[in-house]
């Protein structure tokens, strides 16, 4: 779905996180800088409550300029929290399609 964004899906899910970023395949990011963060993909997301669990998280691969994480993205960590195990997809996407109808008109 377009429009989507690391914020946008922070405040749907209700992640609790400073830094939130979104990429749909979950394969590739922006470094995290300010914690605590997430990283999101079209299915869920992994919380790092701290800059030492970030750094710490043997699946990604951190760079000075990007974050690499192979197979199948952030869904292969094990603390990975998928979305939609957690409420059916049409659920999911109504709640996400609300929340861009409602930043739309209000400006957001």
């Amino acid at each position: 779905m377009e429009g989507l964004t690391g914020r946008k899906l922070n405040a749907i899910w209700g992640i609790g996180a400073v830094q939130c970023l979104y990429k749909r395949n979950g394969k590739w990011y922006h470094p995290l800088k300010r914690f605590p963060a997430a990283l999101c993909d079209k299915e869920g997301y992994i919380y790092f409550a701290d800059e030492k669990e970030y750094k710490e998280c043997k699946q990604l691969r951190i760079t000075q300029k990007s974050i690499h994480i192979g197979g199948n993205g952030i869904a292969d960590i094990p603390e990975y929290v998928n979305i939609t195990e957690q409420t059916t997809n049409q659920s999911w996407w109504a709640r996400i399609r609300l929340y861009l109808t409602s930043s739309l008109t209000n400006g957001k």
